[in-house]
């Protein structure tokens, strides 16, 4: 059997839609953020990609709305980011 080392491995979960009109949505992208901030284990060391362009899927077709919510979660995602590692 092959051994992986955690640095070595990839998790790439998807960021739902938020902003959509349904309420259940709203904490999506928070939720994804938070996720990761608990992770314990392998998941601690390896990275992590999501897909950004599926939390302002609601928005398609208007790019400046997209560009704005895409910049906002990644303000939070990378702040959250630096918490965890110090």
């Amino acid at each position: 059997m092959r051994e992986f080392r955690p640095e070595d491995i990839i998790f790439d979960p998807n960021i739902f839609a938020v902003a959509t009109g349904i309420e259940e949505h709203n904490p999506y992208g928070q939720a994804f953020i938070e996720a990761h901030a608990s992770d314990q284990g392998i998941a601690a060391v390896a990275l992590v990609s999501g897909g950004v362009s599926n939390v302002s899927f609601s928005f398609r077709g208007n790019d400046p709305v997209r560009e704005a919510m895409h910049s906002v979660f990644l303000y939070h995602a990378i702040s959250a980011a630096w918490t965890w590692e110090s």
